[in-house]
């Protein structure tokens, strides 16, 4: 809230003609708090996951916050993925249809108005086609004419540190370092499932999880990985104790690019998941 706030009174232009806020929370009220001051016209909800569980202990505690997000008091409209009982917000998890996800994009269709539009990307992961189908329903009250939103969407580049795909060394980084949520992650292993080449892991596993969490992220690690180098001290027991490939303990991440370049060859493939290296 503090940060909103500051960026409206001091940064924000005067000639600003829309302006989007990201609504984060770790208490009940927290969202709330943010509409009523924002008075916004527009809301838009993905998906729900456990993320922060450990500050609302309950899944229930967690979707009534962000169902918050709603409850702006100017609201013209709203987008969600998950159902809600709001004649105002528009739901979109059964106009996701025949997506496919590939490290060259995704492509799928979306139902608008009884009828398949069919929309491609470059950005990877299969969850995007939900986050694009939510801004896609917000911008026909913008731009009515679909092809020219299916242009835009096709020009949409990756954002830095979430499944941003980067190649170099004959080696192709995949930097999903800011995506801490399990759903996301588990999404990018199975992403990366299809290279054919080696495939290493640089994680310190789900910070903002529970024990069971990271057990999960290490059974999947299992099935696609070759290596996993674990970093950080929060989540290292749990998953070396799941963990049946080869693993490298990372005590100090100052030596990260060493041991990169020590157990990597041309032709590798190396997610940083939920967890960036400096050098990037």
């Amino acid at each position: 809230m503090k940060g909103i706030v500051l960026d409206i009174n001091r940064d924000l232009p005067e000639n600003t003609g829309i302006y989007i806020a990201e609504a984060g929370a770790r208490e009940k009220g927290d969202i709330k708090e943010i509409v009523t001051f924002l008075e916004n016209e527009y809301s838009i909800l993905g998906k729900i996951g456990p993320q922060h569980i450990e500050y609302f202990k309950t899944m229930e505690n967690i979707k009534k916050t962000k169902l918050e997000i709603f409850e702006s008091p100017k609201l013209k409209k709203g987008f969600s993925y998950e159902e809600v009982n709001n004649k105002k917000v528009i739901v979109i998890k059964n106009k996701i249809k025949n997506v496919k996800s590939s490290l060259n994009g995704i492509e799928w269709d979306i139902e608008i108005n009884g009828e398949l539009h069919h929309f491609k990307s470059q950005i990877l992961g299969e969850f995007n086609a939900v986050n694009v189908t939510l801004a896609v329903f917000c911008a026909l009250d913008f731009i009515k004419n679909i092809e020219k939103i299916k242009n835009k969407v096709l020009k949409l580049e990756s954002v830095p540190h979430r499944l941003q795909k980067i190649e170099v060394s004959g080696k192709i980084i995949i930097d999903d370092s800011f995506n801490g949520n399990i759903e996301g992650m588990l999404s990018s292993y199975d992403l990366v499932k299809e290279f054919k080449g080696r495939k290493i892991i640089v994680t310190p596993g789900i910070i903002e999880g529970t024990k069971e969490m990271n057990e999960k992220i290490a059974k999947k690690i299992n099935q696609v990985f070759d290596i996993a180098i674990i970093t950080g001290e929060a989540n290292r027991k749990t998953l070396c104790e799941n963990l049946t490939i080869k693993k490298i303990i990372l005590k100090d991440k100052n030596n990260l690019e060493k041991i990169l370049a020590d157990v990597t060859k041309t032709g590798d493939l190396i997610l940083f998941s939920n967890d960036l290296p400096e050098y990037l």
